[in-house]
């Protein structure tokens, strides 16, 4: 009888660890699931105020000014950016784009003349 007893304790232990783990099992794949669901990446807002979307192009460039300022006296004047500013300018510009509506893409080229290159404004009001 003593045996008899011991053995369905031990089924009962086992009954009850099987239930504890598939409970975490079944929680486990839940969140797997609401990971899924969930993106990665934030999405922003394109920004689509003509001020604010010069002002983001003239910090980026000011950035990549600030970066390279040898590079920046030797294209003074030349209208020709410096090879040295080909890719800084080319990473600015991807994230300028990323961030901006398409109407506002011609204001990276106008503050590049601006900042760069030192050329008079154009009339923005006309782009």
């Amino acid at each position: 009888m003593e045996l008899e007893k011991l053995a369905m304790l031990g089924i009962a232990v086992f009954v009850f660890m099987a239930a504890v783990s598939f409970y975490g099992f079944l929680r486990s794949m839940k969140r797997t699931a609401a990971q899924a669901k969930v993106p990665q990446q934030r999405i922003r807002r394109l920004i689509g105020g003509d001020d604010s979307a010069l002002a983001v192009a003239q910090s980026v460039i000011r950035e990549v000014a600030q970066k390279y300022p040898e590079a920046v006296q030797r294209c003074i004047g030349k209208l020709v950016v410096d090879t040295e500013l080909e890719e800084p300018l080319a990473e600015a510009r991807q994230y300028f784009l990323s961030r901006v509506e398409h109407r506002h893409r011609v204001l990276f080229n106008q503050v590049v003349d601006e900042i760069i290159l030192e050329i008079e404004p154009r009339d923005r009001e006309n782009t």
